[in-house]
């Protein structure tokens, strides 16, 4: 072969902001949670991103043993005119019980588990917690590994 094709990570080109992440409530099915803005790759143009952080559990109470914090991802299943069409996380035809994406960091519900179960829906990370308080549990994860 003439020479390795080689994936390149550069600096970190965006940081997801997490305001309001430290005060989300459980959900004993992983619906209800918190979403980031979205990761726009119109212009860098990346083969991949690499995703991660850290997730430091309840400082005062401690978090019951066995619990998962689980990370997904989706992304615009088209693009209309330079904008993202996202995925609409309720019934057809519902006008409520869950929100369509607006590309923005806020809170989050997919209607029920089989949408979250769903293809549009990739596992990033399933982390299961322990009852220590204050404990620190990192994460990444590869998009193009997510998506193919």
């Amino acid at each position: 072969m003439p020479g390795d094709l080689l994936s390149k990570y550069g600096a970190s080109d965006a940081t997801l902001t997490t305001t309001n992440l430290q005060s989300l409530a459980s959900s004993a099915s992983w619906v209800i949670g918190w979403c980031s803005a979205q990761i726009d790759n119109t212009t860098i143009l990346a083969d991949d991103y690499i995703v991660g952080g850290e997730f430091q559990v309840n400082t005062g109470v401690a978090p019951t043993t066995g619990t998962v914090i689980l990370v997904l991802a989706f992304a615009a299943y088209r693009i209309n005119a330079g904008t993202p069409i996202w995925p609409t996380t309720r019934i057809l035809g519902a006008t409520s019980g869950g929100a369509a994406y607006a590309g923005t960091e806020a809170g989050f519900t997919i209607v029920d588990t089989e949408q979250r179960d769903s293809p549009v829906f990739k596992r990033l990370a399933a982390i299961v917690v322990d009852a220590n308080t204050s404990r620190g549990y990192a994460w990444s994860a590869s998009l193009r590994d997510a998506f193919g």
